[in-house]
């Protein structure tokens, strides 16, 4: 599923001369809603390439353990103020309005992606470093039970 999110961009990124790469093991799995769970991959994927820096980089990465499973997008992009970062996952929160006509969208991305993993009792959240650019990333459980 993630790798056909990812399928999903690439022509764009190519358009646009974004690296868009890869790392999704296909060992992975988790019981939750493809649907939904497609669709966080998708927005952020969105956000992804509509922040990115001109021919930047896009690096999307999946990993597991026995315990939870973390989906990243990241990309090389402009900082997202400190201050506005705690508001990000509002609704109809955009860090600049004047981009909001120029990149499309309502500000409701986030604000969607972070109910759907909520509700999967996962965490959405957003990393950012000098030296990796801007991430979000999004952990879900692994239910543990017994087979029948």
């Amino acid at each position: 599923m993630a790798e056909d999110c990812v399928l999903s961009f690439e022509s764009l990124a190519f358009e646009r001369g974004i690296n868009l790469t890869s790392n999704v093991p296909l060992d992975i799995y988790v019981t939750a809603d493809e649907t939904r769970i497609k669709q966080v991959m998708m927005i952020l994927i969105d956000n992804a390439m509509k922040y990115v820096s001109d021919k930047g980089n896009i690096f999307v990465t999946a990993e597991g353990n026995q315990k939870q499973v973390k989906f990243t997008v990241a990309n090389t992009g402009d900082p997202i103020p400190s201050d506005k970062q705690a508001h990000l996952f509002e609704r109809f929160y955009r860090v600049d309005d004047s981009r909001a006509r120029e990149k499309g969208g309502y500000g409701l991305g986030l604000s969607i992606a972070q109910n759907i993993i909520t509700v999967h009792e996962g965490t959405l959240y957003l990393d950012y470093s000098n030296e990796k650019g801007t991430s979000f990333s999004f952990t879900l459980p692994i239910k543990q039970g017994k087979k029948k």
